[in-house]
């Protein structure tokens, strides 16, 4: 079929597939970018907490104040950072979702008995979750992880800072 030969329902279809397709692959990338932030975290804390523990307190040599205050720091900003990222990479699951939807919509119109899409079962899914499930949206997760690390990261960067 040459691109003059895709009738409307043809190109809606394509289309359709296409934004399933991105909408996985951001849900993918969203949860990516929080495993890093994890991993990042994780090696900073585990970092500090090895400065930290080496530290004779009568005696802090610059090097180790400079790592004790720079580790929380990097870790402070990398976690500022990955808020941001996180809430970039949901705003493109909702874009996608949004369009998946409207053009589920129209392909269900134009299909006869089409059973739902993803759209509208994830749609419909979340609906009937109650509780701790339905406060614990991936958006909300991708914010709060990221959120707590930087008042951790807060917290050891005044901590580095009153030592000694």
């Amino acid at each position: 079929m040459t691109d003059q030969e895709i009738t409307p329902d043809d190109s809606t279809s394509v289309l359709y597939q296409a934004s399933v397709q991105h909408w996985s692959h951001a849900e993918q990338i969203r949860w990516t970018l929080l495993y890093n932030s994890l991993m990042a975290s994780t090696i900073l804390l585990l970092a500090w907490a090895t400065v930290f523990a080496s530290l004779n307190p009568q005696s802090i040599s610059w090097p180790k104040r400079i790592g004790l205050v720079a580790l929380p720091t990097a870790g402070f900003l990398l976690s500022a950072m990955w808020i941001a990222l996180g809430l970039r990479a949901s705003s493109f699951v909702e874009m996608y979702a949004g369009l998946g939807g409207t053009l589920e919509t129209t392909v269900s119109r134009t299909t006869v008995n089409k059973p739902s899409g993803p759209f509208c079962a994830a749609s419909t899914h979340r609906a009937t979750l109650s509780g701790a499930a339905s406060w614990a949206t991936s958006r909300r997760v991708l914010f709060w992880v990221p959120f707590f690390f930087v008042c951790v990261y807060g917290l050891l960067i005044l901590i580095s800072i009153s030592e000694g």
